[in-house]
């Protein structure tokens, strides 16, 4: 298992560890800074792409929040797996692209939900 030099309990700390080990907290928070710097650049700096279809989703983000929570249990934003992590990231980017389409089709048609 790899590590990072920390000193936590007195050596190194994996980062394959239970949720919230200090290795854990650094790499998941450097890792997404990451990726809101290159997508700051990519969208907003560089104007190499416009957010499409994240822009889409957040047009209506109650709709597909509430929506998520309601369909939870519904194909095809969820289905029975096994308890493994393949079968189990796919259902997430299933679910995920299935609510995307659903912002983009509710944007197309100019529909937008707001409290």
């Amino acid at each position: 298992s790899s590590g990072i030099n920390a000193e936590y309990g007195g050596g190194w700390v994996p980062i394959n560890k239970n949720l919230w080990t200090p290795s854990f907290v650094m790499i998941t928070s450097a890792s997404a800074y990451g990726i809101l710097a290159l997508s700051y650049y990519i969208v907003d700096f560089a104007k190499i792409w416009c957010g499409s279809p994240f822009r889409s989703a957040g047009k209506n983000p109650l709709f597909l929040y509430v929506g998520s929570y309601i369909f939870y249990n519904y194909f095809p934003f969820n289905w029975q797996t096994e308890n493994e992590h393949g079968p189990k990231m796919l259902q997430a980017i299933v679910g995920t692209v299935c609510w995307l389409l659903v912002g983009l089709y509710l944007d197309c048609k100019k529909k937008y939900y707001k409290i």
